[in-house]
C-alpha cells in the first residue's frame, strides 16, 4: 500500500481531505508528498531527503559520529534558528577521541534549517506541479518522524505559505496513548485500513474504531 495514503487512514480527517490538504510523511530517507481533494487522492509524488540528510548535515558539521549526530538532532535539534535563544548551548561528543566541546544551540539550528528548508521547499514544488495546488483549503499535515522537530511547523508555513499542523495517529483506542506519535502513522494507518477490509471476530473497544482480534494481538505484540 502507498506509504502516505496509509498514513493518511491514521492523520486525516474527511472534511481535510474534502477542502483539500497536503499530506507531507517525512521518514528517514525520504519524505513522502500526497495532496488530497474532494475525499480522494489526486497526486503523490517521493522527495529523496528525509530525517537522515539532517542527521548527516550535523556530523559533517560538528564533526561527531552519526549516532551522536542523531542525538544531538532528536535532544536539541530545532528547524528554525529564530526560535533559539542566544544564550542556549549544548556539548557535542569528539571523533576519534578528540575531547568533547559546547556550542551555541542557534549553531545546530543554522545547520538544521537549510536542509529542512529545501526539504520543504521541494515538496512544495511537487504540490504546484497539479492543478489541484490552489484549492487546498485545508492546507498541509506534517507527519513522520522528521516533523517531530520543533519549529518544523513554523519553517513548514513559510514555505508553503498555508496554515500547517503537526499530525498524530488517531482511531484506535486502548493502546492508542502507546502510538500517538507521528512516527507511528504509517503503521496505525495500515492497521485502520486492515480493520476496513478484515472480517472476522473483532473486539468492541471502549471508544474508537473495531479492532479484529488478530490485530489487536499483533499490536499489542509490537508496542
Amino acid at each position: 500500500m502507498l506509504e502516505p495514503l496509509a498514513s493518511s487512514h491514521a492523520v486525516l480527517g474527511p472534511d481535510e481531505r474534502d477542502l483539500g490538504v497536503v499530506l507531507l510523511d517525512m521518514g528517514g530517507g525520504t519524505t513522502d508528498v500526497a495532496v488530497f481533494y474532494e475525499g480522494s487522492i489526486r497526486h503523490t509524488a517521493i522527495v529523496p531527503l528525509g530525517g537522515a540528510s539532517v542527521t548527516n548535515d550535523i556530523a559533517i558539521g560538528m564533526r561527531t559520529p552519526i549516532d551522536q549526530a542523531e542525538r544531538i538532532k532528536i535532544e536539541h535539534g530545532c528547524a528554525l534558528a529564530s526560535m533559539v535563544g542566544p544564550l542556549e548551548k549544548l556539548v557535542v561528543t569528539g571523533v576519534g577521541g578528540r575531547g568533547d566541546k559546547e556550542i551555541q544551540r542557534t549553531q545546530l539550528a543554522a545547520m538544521i534549517e537549510p536542509r529542512m528548508e529545501e526539504i520543504f521547499a521541494l515538496s512544495n514544488r511537487e504540490v504546484k506541479k497539479n492543478h489541484f495546488a490552489d484549492l487546498l483549503g485545508a492546507g498541509v499535515v506534517l507527519t513522520g518522524g522528521t516533523s517531530l522537530l520543533p519549529g518544523a511547523v513554523e519553517l513548514a508555513e513559510q514555505i508553503f505559505e498555508m496554515p500547517v499542523r503537526r499530525g498524530v495517529p488517531s482511531g484506535l483506542s486502548g493502546l492508542m496513548e502507546n502510538v500517538r506519535d507521528p512516527r507511528y502513522s504509517t503503521g496505525v494507518g495500515l492497521i485502520l485500513h486492515a480493520v476496513q477490509n478484515e472480517g472476522g471476530d473483532v473486539v468492541q473497544p471502549k471508544s474508537g474504531r473495531s479492532i479484529p482480534e488478530s490485530l489487536r494481538r499483533m499490536f499489542a505484540e509490537l508496542f
